[in-house]
């Protein structure tokens, strides 16, 4: 996890940033579940950005269905073809 800035105010609010682990699409693409768990945080408050890093290069759709329990962050991300992915996520939260 990497602390991006701290935000002023009680409870301390940190907006930080983590990786899911390698990821591998079936050749046929399709959707696949993501979870990234922010270790540092008790409670993530908002996801602000999420980066989709794919090796080879394939066309993602956008997030759909992002929802938050505690410090984990879940989505789902449709591939148009097989490929190994990682996923981060920046977040604001305490």
């Amino acid at each position: 996890m990497t602390v991006i800035a701290e935000l002023p105010g009680k409870p301390k609010r940190l907006i930080v940033s983590d990786t899911s682990d390698t990821i591998t699409v079936p050749v046929a693409g399709g959707a696949q579940g993501v979870t990234v768990t922010l270790k540092d945080l008790r409670r993530v408050e908002k996801v602000v950005q999420v980066n989709v890093t794919t090796n080879p290069v394939v066309d993602v759709s956008p997030p759909q269905n992002i929802s938050i329990d505690k410090n984990v962050v879940g989505m789902t991300l449709r591939f148009g073809a097989g490929t190994t992915l990682t996923t981060e996520v920046i977040a604001i939260g305490f």
